[in-house]
């Protein structure tokens, strides 16, 4: 577009008859051929050229514009009556300013506010661009924070995210040191606290084994005690099986006892009703010859007689008693039984006298209960039979 001639009106009124449009020294014409051209004028955006164009032209028009309104004031001064033709012509010459002023202040006020916006964009940009920065450096110092009760898994996860964290100028511009020591501090913070719970649970391990192995030994200690029980339980109900069998065993051998020597009682006075007897037979035998030497004395005349048969009774007498004596001496002196029952009651003697163990165990205690009871069983039987002999 062609420059524009601003328009700058004298400030002398002429005092003669007059059209007030000459006073201004511009013709509407002419006005409309200046603001013909900025009507026309659109300012592209970023270009300086057209946004100068536009201040320029802005510039002569209010230039223009303040000339004519100025002027205007001049010629009222002089007379009233001309106010009335100024003010028309003014607003003859006004009219077509305003319109294009107007649009030259929109077009202006567009592109100040684009450039506004821009610059507010930029400085949007910018925060956005810090906080952004910010706010990953406080996610690599968020990273340094572990639960106490967190994984050692989980802590490795941490720390493997922490190393995929790539910092360089392009990501962190000036923050590029801050985040960098962030990062390093992180990653110290995160492996001492891998390395303290890998320890815990290495020891917790250690614990949860040791637990385990703690409850197998209670559990097999358990089964072995039942079985104990169970063994015990049974040798118990053994032992006294056996116990009421020896008892009946005793209870048999002492009534068989009881028999053998009522028996033997019974054979001894039998015996000894029998020697009696016998004895009474011989005492009687002899009391008969003594009887029959007394008829014979009575029959003889002569001491002599009488004297030697009392003699020879009171032999007679003991001579039977030294008989009965001698049976009963043979009956008892009878060598080889006697011999052997020597033998057989020293064998019950050595049975009785047997050395058994002591034993610490309730089950050997019980087996050696029952060895005893039998050994017994068996001396007082051979005790026994050694007396029928």
């Amino acid at each position: 577009m062609s420059e524009q001639t601003e328009y700058a009106p004298t400030t002398q009124v002429k005092a003669v008859e007059r059209n007030a449009i000459q006073e201004y020294e511009i013709t509407p014409s002419k006005v409309k051929e200046l603001v013909k051209g900025y009507m026309e004028l659109r300012v592209l955006p970023a270009d300086k050229g057209t946004y100068k164009a536009a201040h320029e032209g802005k510039m002569v028009l209010v230039k223009t514009r303040t000339s004519i309104d100025k002027r205007r004031k001049q010629l009222g001064e002089d007379a009233r009556k001309w106010v009335g033709e100024v003010n028309d012509a003014a607003k003859q010459l006004l009219a077509p300013i305003e319109p294009a002023e107007a649009h030259l202040k929109a077009q202006l006020k567009t592109e100040d506010d684009r450039i506004d916006a821009i610059r507010q964009a930029k400085v949007a940009a910018e925060e956005k661009r810090v906080s952004d920065i910010r706010e990953k450096i406080e996610e690599i110092k968020t990273l340094r924070y572990v639960d106490p009760q967190l994984p050692s898994k989980e802590i490795l996860k941490q720390l493997k995210e922490l190393a995929l964290i790539v910092i360089d100028d392009s990501e962190y511009g000036e923050f590029t040191d801050e985040a960098d020591g962030m990062q390093a501090r992180s990653r110290l913070s995160l492996q001492v606290a891998l390395d303290k719970q890998l320890e815990w649970e290495k020891e917790q391990v250690a614990v949860k084994a040791e637990a385990e192995r703690l409850k197998i030994v209670a559990a097999e200690q358990e089964r072995e005690k039942k079985k104990l029980e169970d063994e015990r339980k049974e040798e118990q109900e053994r032992f006294e099986e056996q116990k009421a069998k020896l008892a009946a065993k005793e209870a048999e051998l002492k009534a068989g006892e009881e028999k053998l020597e009522a028996e033997k009682k019974e054979e001894k006075e039998r015996k000894a009703e029998e020697e009696e007897t016998a004895l009474q037979k011989i005492e009687y035998a002899a009391e008969q010859k003594q009887k029959n030497l007394d008829d014979l004395v009575a029959r003889t005349a002569g001491g002599q007689i009488q004297q030697m048969d009392t003699i020879k009774k009171g032999d007679l007498v003991v001579g039977a008693r030294e008989i009965v004596e001698n049976l009963r001496a043979q009956v008892n002196n009878n060598d080889p039984i006697k011999e052997d029952k020597g033998q057989l009651l020293e064998l019950v003697d050595s049975i009785k006298a047997f050395p058994l163990p002591e034993v610490q165990t309730d089950e050997a205690q019980t087996i050696i209960l029952w060895v005893r009871s039998q050994l017994e069983s068996v001396s007082k039987g051979l005790d026994l039979e050694i007396d029928e002999l």
